[in-house]
């Protein structure tokens, strides 16, 4: 019998092979150990060890710790490296901030020193100073202590050139001057200024100071804590603006509106101009508002309102009060306010001007005014036309008072209402004043006429009280600068009877004064004649002759 012989393949299949290892699973109600596996049950190559995750956090705070100083290091240099040039060649820039600012206002500018803020965003130009028109003299124009430049950095850094963005004006003073022709300082810059950017600049000014000096001979009006905004000052725009300021001597005033663009004709710069003006308190004689046309005029104003201007003419519409008005200058003040609703053309051209409204509240009734004026030779003249109905008689004895012609002392005028019809012409300083006046129903009180009368035969056994009942007075005005006319004098008196006459009170505050009585209630009505001479505030009522 034949064998086969052993191959590979047989001494494999008959080979012992290993047992396979038996895992004993414990009982199902109790759960599995957890353990770590065994590196010897695992198959496979080695997986290295991961790292712990709090370990790689800390790492990476550290590599940021170490790189943002040296972020900042690297930052500080590179500005140093940008700024150091700049800061070596201000004082080559100064020159063409000058020029920027003098293509602004139109005038040549002197910067006294000029530094870099930190940000490199601005230009800091100390001791700036605009000339004077030299019209006008060689006095500047206007001096700031400081002004700040908002700039373009990239033009700044790499160009060298000054490309404004703002304007900050801070702590300036401006001076505005007009000449006897009647032209103003700052028309030159109104013709030759420009903005420096095409689109415009802004600009600031706050806690300034602005004179206006209307000629070299009277004293300026003063304002002062000015602050101003102007959004977009650019040349042949209409711009914004934002005015607030005190007046010298008492009062305040704030602007609000729009302006320009300015064009020329005849030489002389118009700007259109529509504006909210608000003032409030203003010392008419304390800030020599008026001192030019009217020195003795005295009190202050609050006005409310609006101003429109095309550039040729200018029309004022609001409401105006006068509180403390003293007319004269031996005149108190008025103790009632005026209060004045009124709309006023002035020609800008010719400065005239016409009074379309104006109306005079004095408590409870109005007058009517009318007219014109104009200014020749800087010396302004008034033309009115004055109706008054029914006026409150205190009141218009108090104005009357505040014009320097008081009544008689510790006497007062009570109840009844005055009608007027006068006309108003030449200075406003020295007007005259003629028409006519009448006053019904009033009471003169604590006036004793049985005591003032007692020195005129036929008058001195009246038997009055010691307030004297005024039922009607009427007479002719012809006031003066020197005197006050009063013609065709009729007064009905209560208890006395009627007095007619003429007479004067003069320029020194005297009266001087012929009258004649005619008694009511008695046989007897021949006219008793009889003069008033003696100061206004105390009369004396004599006979003709025995004074």
């Amino acid at each position: 019998m034949l064998k086969r012989r052993r191959t590979e393949q047989d001494e494999l299949l008959v080979r012992p092979t290993a047992p396979r290892a038996v895992r004993h699973q414990p009982p199902p109600s109790v759960p599995p150990p957890s353990r770590e596996p065994d590196p010897e049950e695992v198959s496979g190559p080695e997986l290295p060890d991961r790292p712990e995750r709090p370990r790689k956090r800390r790492r990476r705070r550290s590599v940021l710790l170490l790189v943002r100083p040296i972020a900042v290091l690297v930052g500080l240099l590179v500005a140093a490296y940008l700024c150091f040039p700049l800061v070596f060649r201000l004082e080559r820039l100064r020159p063409i901030v000058e020029n920027s600012l003098g293509q602004t206002v139109g005038r040549k500018v002197r910067v006294g020193s000029l530094k870099l803020t930190f940000t490199l965003g601005a230009l800091i130009a100390s001791d700036v100073t605009v000339t004077e028109d030299p019209a006008f003299g060689h006095a500047s124009f206007a001096h700031a202590k400081e002004v700040v430049l908002d700039v373009h950095r990239l033009p700044l850094l790499f160009g060298g050139r000054v490309e404004i963005d703002s304007i900050d004006i801070n702590d300036p003073t401006v001076t505005l001057r007009r000449d006897s022709a009647g032209h103003w300082n700052f028309a030159g810059a109104l013709r030759d200024g420009a903005a420096p950017s095409p689109g415009g600049v802004r600009v600031r000014v706050r806690n300034g100071i602005v004179t206006i000096r209307r000629d070299e001979s009277g004293d300026p009006v003063t304002l002062r804590a000015v602050n101003a905004d102007f959004p977009r000052v650019a040349g042949g725009v209409e711009m914004t603006f934002a005015i607030s300021g005190a007046v010298d001597g008492g009062g305040t005033m704030k602007l609000n509106g729009k302006a320009g663009p300015v064009f020329w004709e005849g030489g002389s710069p118009r700007m259109p101009l529509n504006m909210l003006v608000n003032a409030k308190q203003v010392a008419l004689s304390g800030s020599n508002l008026t001192d030019k046309f009217a020195p003795a005029l005295d009190g202050t104003v609050s006005f409310d309102g609006s101003v429109e201007s095309d550039g040729n003419a200018l029309t004022a519409s609001g409401n105006a009060r006068l509180a403390g008005l003293k007319l004269a200058q031996l005149g108190t003040a008025a103790a009632d306010p005026l209060l004045i609703v009124l709309t006023v053309r002035h020609d800008l051209n010719t400065g005239s001007g016409e009074f379309s409204r104006c109306e005079i509240h004095l408590g409870k009734g109005s007058a009517e005014v009318k007219g014109s004026y104009q200014e020749a030779g800087g010396r302004p003249t008034v033309r009115l036309a004055m109706e008054a109905r029914g006026i409150p008689v205190k009141p218009l004895a108090s104005l009357v008072n505040a014009a320097g012609i008081p009544l008689p002392s510790g006497t007062s005028l009570q109840g009844g209402v005055a009608f007027l019809q006068l006309a108003i012409q030449g200075p406003v300083d020295r007007p005259t004043t003629t028409g006519k006046f009448t006053i019904e129903n009033a009471t003169l009180v604590a006036f004793d006429a049985a005591e003032r009368f007692s020195a005129i035969g036929g008058l001195d056994a009246l038997r009055t009280g010691r307030d004297l009942g005024l039922d009607s007075l009427t007479a002719d005005v012809n006031a003066g600068p020197e005197r006050v006319a009063l013609e065709n004098i009729e007064a009905d008196l209560a208890e006395i009877g009627k007095i007619t006459g003429s007479g004067a009170i003069l320029d020194n505050r005297t009266l001087d004064f012929r009258l004649q009585a005619v008694r009511t209630g008695v046989n007897d009505r021949r006219p008793i004649p009889f003069v008033v001479r003696g100061a206004c505030s105390a009369p004396i009522f004599r006979q003709p002759g025995k004074l």
